[in-house]
């Protein structure tokens, strides 16, 4: 067999015979699987362990790898069958990689990726109801029927209305809250957000965790604020909540723009990210600027926004985001949580929901 790389080579020695028996026959084509290396290919995907593996500079790194390496659709699938643990994970700088190594292993076969887990903000839902004239219950199971599974549930939705998002289908994929931590830390309040998560087996709770008084750099605020979300994050995590923040388009924000994001994550480590796919263009950034963080990366909000520049947001698909190219780039490093989609202000919420959704499912 030819190697394209070392690295290739380093993979594939100790596992010579293997490698041997399953290429014994000439190759036709490198970029077209024998039936036995897709038996070996098979066999892999049925040992792989299915859980969601946190996106982490590991498989990010690993899935970058493979992307440079100039391997056959052929080598590729050599070596990783054959650096398949014996528990039927990957491993690559002793860290658990095996989504990237799985969905690599479904691209040389030719196999369909699973499908996105979709959710959606249920403000949006009241805006379907509202714009429908229908009942909430009602306004739920339609957006279900859009292929729609997941429910991110802003603090204060009643109760009522997440029973029946939940017997409509949805699962609540993020409790999302505003505790205003710029005044302070309010015990009862941060309890309850974290609370709500839990009563609904949610293990996300998204905070948008204060504001500056004007848009200029407040470090006396941003302390005090990281320090505040610091301590939310080890309450929500004794409790088994992750907490997350988001790049949030408004200029007051701590979060607002790539600068002030990344400043804001490594002053919390333990916070996750929520990665905005329409937000850094408000600071005049690239969209893709949050691409760097994928490690970090536990949930994305699929915003785009429309051609003429204005801060609206529209139909996922239809504007100017690159939102494929970013999915696409977090699906490789390993990314197998929420997409939740986002358009507010859509005067005819329903058929934006369903455009979406639409949109994505086809990539």
């Amino acid at each position: 067999m030819r190697c394209s790389t070392t690295f290739l080579g380093l993979v594939l020695a100790p596992f010579a015979a293997l490698a041997a028996a399953i290429t014994a026959q000439p190759l036709v084509d490198a970029d077209v699987l024998e039936p036995s290396v897709l038996n070996e290919v098979d066999h892999a995907l049925g040992r792989a362990p299915t859980n969601e593996v946190p996106v982490s500079e590991a498989s990010v790194g690993f899935a970058a790898l493979w992307a440079t390496n100039g391997a056959s659709t052929t080598e590729r699938a050599i070596a990783l069958v054959s650096s398949q643990m014996g528990d039927g994970r990957w491993l690559f700088g002793g860290k658990d990689v095996t989504p990237v190594a799985a969905r690599l292993l479904r691209q040389a076969a030719g196999y369909p990726e699973p499908p996105l887990k979709l959710s959606i903000f249920s403000s949006h839902v009241d805006d379907v109801a509202r714009q429908e004239g229908v009942s909430f219950a009602e306004a739920a199971a339609k957006m279900r029927a859009a292929g729609i599974g997941g429910l991110t549930v802003a603090q204060g939705l009643s109760a009522d209305r997440i029973a029946a998002a939940r017997e409509a289908g949805f699962t609540v994929a993020c409790v999302v809250g505003w505790p205003e931590f710029e005044k302070g830390y309010d015990v009862a309040k941060c309890e309850a957000l974290v609370s709500l998560a839990v009563s609904n087996g949610c293990s996300q709770v998204m905070l948008v965790p204060g504001f500056y008084p004007s848009a200029a750099d407040d470090a006396g605020l941003f302390e005090a604020i990281t320090r505040r979300t610091g301590r939310f994050a080890d309450m929500a995590a004794s409790r088994g909540v992750e907490t997350l923040v988001e790049d949030f388009d408004d200029e007051r924000s701590p979060t607002f723009g790539i600068r002030r994001t990344k400043a804001f994550l490594e002053s919390v480590p333990a916070v996750g990210f929520v990665y905005d796919t329409g937000n850094f263009i408000g600071p005049g950034e690239r969209a893709e600027s949050g691409l760097g963080l994928l490690p970090r990366t536990r949930h994305f909000h699929l915003k785009d926004r429309p051609s003429d520049g204005g801060r609206a947001s529209c139909a996922v698909g239809s504007g100017v985001v690159p939102v494929a190219r970013i999915v696409s780039a977090a699906l490789d490093a390993g990314y197998g949580g929420w997409f939740t989609i986002e358009h507010f202000g859509a005067t005819n919420m329903l058929e934006s929901a369903r455009s979406s959704a639409a949109f994505l499912r086809a990539l």
